[in-house]
Protein backbone atom coordinates (compact mmCIF):
# COMPACT_ATOMS: atom_id res chain seq x y z
CA UNK A 1 0.00 0.00 0.00
CA UNK A 2 0.99 3.59 -0.62
CA UNK A 3 -0.05 6.38 0.99
CA UNK A 4 0.30 9.79 2.36
CA UNK A 5 -0.61 11.90 4.75
CA UNK A 6 -3.00 15.35 4.17
CA UNK A 7 -1.56 18.43 5.36
CA UNK A 8 -3.62 20.52 8.20
CA UNK A 9 -6.24 17.78 9.21
CA UNK A 10 -4.66 14.41 11.83
CA UNK A 11 -5.73 11.42 11.25
CA UNK A 12 -6.69 12.04 7.45
CA UNK A 13 -3.96 10.08 4.83
CA UNK A 14 -4.91 8.61 1.07
CA UNK A 15 -3.73 5.53 0.02
CA UNK A 16 -3.17 3.41 -3.05
CA UNK A 17 -4.33 -0.09 -2.29
CA UNK A 18 -3.04 -3.08 -4.84
CA UNK A 19 -5.30 -6.19 -4.69
CA UNK A 20 -6.36 -8.51 -7.31
CA UNK A 21 -4.12 -6.59 -10.12
CA UNK A 22 -6.55 -3.61 -9.06
CA UNK A 23 -4.99 -0.03 -7.97
CA UNK A 24 -7.53 1.46 -6.39
CA UNK A 25 -7.35 4.87 -4.01
CA UNK A 26 -8.81 5.21 -0.31
CA UNK A 27 -8.97 7.46 2.00
CA UNK A 28 -9.35 7.33 6.21
CA UNK A 29 -10.39 10.06 8.66
CA UNK A 30 -9.58 8.76 11.48
CA UNK A 31 -5.77 7.41 11.42
CA UNK A 32 -6.37 4.41 9.23
CA UNK A 33 -9.49 2.63 11.54
CA UNK A 34 -11.33 2.82 8.32
CA UNK A 35 -10.64 3.13 5.02
CA UNK A 36 -13.13 4.11 1.76
CA UNK A 37 -13.15 4.47 -1.93
CA UNK A 38 -12.56 8.23 -2.96
CA UNK A 39 -16.75 9.10 -4.41
CA UNK A 40 -16.57 11.88 -6.94
CA UNK A 41 -20.16 12.78 -8.56
CA UNK A 42 -20.09 11.15 -12.20
CA UNK A 43 -21.91 9.21 -14.56
CA UNK A 44 -20.25 6.50 -13.76
CA UNK A 45 -21.97 4.62 -10.70
CA UNK A 46 -19.58 2.07 -9.64
CA UNK A 47 -16.36 4.40 -10.31
CA UNK A 48 -14.20 6.28 -8.23
CA UNK A 49 -11.51 8.88 -7.88
CA UNK A 50 -8.07 7.23 -7.98
CA UNK A 51 -5.34 9.57 -7.50
CA UNK A 52 -1.24 9.22 -8.05
CA UNK A 53 0.45 8.19 -5.34
CA UNK A 54 4.38 10.32 -4.02
CA UNK A 55 5.85 6.66 -5.40
CA UNK A 56 4.27 6.87 -9.13
CA UNK A 57 6.43 7.13 -12.10
CA UNK A 58 3.57 9.18 -14.26
CA UNK A 59 2.42 12.24 -11.64
CA UNK A 60 3.02 14.41 -9.08
CA UNK A 61 0.83 13.28 -6.06
CA UNK A 62 -1.53 15.51 -4.07
CA UNK A 63 -1.10 18.87 -2.68
CA UNK A 64 -2.35 19.72 0.68
CA UNK A 65 -0.89 22.58 2.91
CA UNK A 66 -1.37 22.83 7.03
CA UNK A 67 -2.44 26.78 6.02
CA UNK A 68 -5.29 25.76 4.45
CA UNK A 69 -7.06 22.59 5.94
CA UNK A 70 -9.38 20.71 4.21
CA UNK A 71 -8.19 21.71 0.60
CA UNK A 72 -6.52 18.82 -1.80
CA UNK A 73 -5.68 19.19 -5.45
CA UNK A 74 -4.73 15.79 -6.57
CA UNK A 75 -4.05 14.29 -10.04
CA UNK A 76 -5.65 10.94 -10.82
CA UNK A 77 -8.47 9.72 -13.26
CA UNK A 78 -12.58 8.32 -12.51
CA UNK A 79 -12.72 4.82 -13.07
CA UNK A 80 -13.03 1.79 -11.57
CA UNK A 81 -9.17 1.49 -11.05
CA UNK A 82 -6.05 3.67 -11.48
CA UNK A 83 -4.98 4.29 -14.94
CA UNK A 84 -1.53 4.91 -16.19
CA UNK A 85 -2.29 6.30 -19.57
CA UNK A 86 -1.13 10.28 -19.42
CA UNK A 87 -4.19 11.07 -21.44
CA UNK A 88 -6.76 9.01 -18.49
CA UNK A 89 -5.13 12.01 -15.78
CA UNK A 90 -7.21 15.33 -14.65
CA UNK A 91 -6.91 17.89 -11.64
CA UNK A 92 -9.13 17.59 -8.95
CA UNK A 93 -10.06 19.33 -5.87
CA UNK A 94 -11.38 18.93 -2.56
CA UNK A 95 -13.16 21.68 -0.23
CA UNK A 96 -13.82 19.43 2.52
CA UNK A 97 -11.18 17.19 3.47
CA UNK A 98 -11.60 14.86 0.76
CA UNK A 99 -15.35 14.02 1.64
CA UNK A 100 -16.34 15.23 -1.80
CA UNK A 101 -13.99 16.12 -5.29
CA UNK A 102 -14.58 17.56 -8.26
CA UNK A 103 -13.30 18.14 -11.31
CA UNK A 104 -10.82 21.30 -11.26
CA UNK A 105 -9.42 21.10 -14.84
CA UNK A 106 -8.98 18.78 -17.62
CA UNK A 107 -5.14 17.40 -17.73
CA UNK A 108 -2.70 16.94 -14.81
CA UNK A 109 -1.51 20.31 -13.87
CA UNK A 110 1.38 21.38 -11.27
CA UNK A 111 -0.44 23.62 -8.25
CA UNK A 112 0.77 26.21 -5.38
CA UNK A 113 -1.89 27.74 -3.42
CA UNK A 114 -1.27 30.76 -1.27
CA UNK A 115 -3.60 32.89 1.03
CA UNK A 116 -4.72 30.21 3.03
CA UNK A 117 -5.72 28.68 -0.06
CA UNK A 118 -7.89 31.35 -1.15
CA UNK A 119 -5.53 31.57 -4.47
CA UNK A 120 -4.37 28.56 -6.57
CA UNK A 121 -2.43 28.86 -9.53
CA UNK A 122 -1.70 26.02 -12.08
CA UNK A 123 0.48 25.30 -14.73
CA UNK A 124 0.27 22.38 -17.46
CA UNK A 125 2.95 20.35 -16.02
CA UNK A 126 3.29 18.19 -19.75
CA UNK A 127 3.61 21.30 -22.26
CA UNK A 128 5.69 24.88 -22.22
CA UNK A 129 4.41 27.37 -20.04
CA UNK A 130 2.91 30.23 -21.63
CA UNK A 131 0.09 30.77 -19.57
CA UNK A 132 -1.28 30.92 -15.72
CA UNK A 133 -4.52 29.67 -14.19
CA UNK A 134 -5.57 30.67 -11.19
CA UNK A 135 -9.05 30.26 -9.33
CA UNK A 136 -9.91 32.30 -6.32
Amino acid sequence: MEFGKVSGIDGLYIANRLQNGVKQSLITFNQGGSWSPLLINDSCADCTLNLYSPSSDLKDHFYSRHTAPGLIIATGNVGLSLNKEQSAANTYLSRDAGLTWKLLAAGSHLVGFSNFGSLILMVDDMAAIDSVQYVN
